[in-house]
């Protein structure tokens, strides 16, 4: 991630993490977390989280992650979540191509 991330070509915009694997995160994975964010967030890039477990989400409330990412960026599948990135992308497109009428 990142070797793509460091690629002054790439046009990557949103990270969404597939959690289904995750069963909870300690102290450390949040502070991990919390870094990956910030470094995302300077890049522009949002970072977003799918197949969450519920004891996961708690953990990630508590923690602080989901107050930075935003729990609008919590998804219940990977579907969903790169529906999400594509309807957000068409909506930007739209107001682009009006914005420039």
């Amino acid at each position: 991630m990142r070797g793509l991330l460091k690629d002054q070509d790439s046009h990557v915009e949103w990270l969404l993490l597939d959690a289904e694997a995750i069963i909870d995160i300690d102290v450390s994975a949040a502070d991990v977390l919390r870094k990956l964010h910030a470094e995302l967030e300077r890049r522009g890039i949002v970072l977003a989280i799918a197949r969450a477990s519920l004891p996961l989400q708690k953990s990630l409330r508590r923690s602080g992650i989901v107050g930075l990412i935003g729990e609008e960026h919590l998804y219940p599948s990977v579907r969903t979540g790169v529906q999400a990135y594509l309807d957000q992308k068409d909506h930007k497109e739209e107001f682009v191509t009006k914005t420039n009428e």
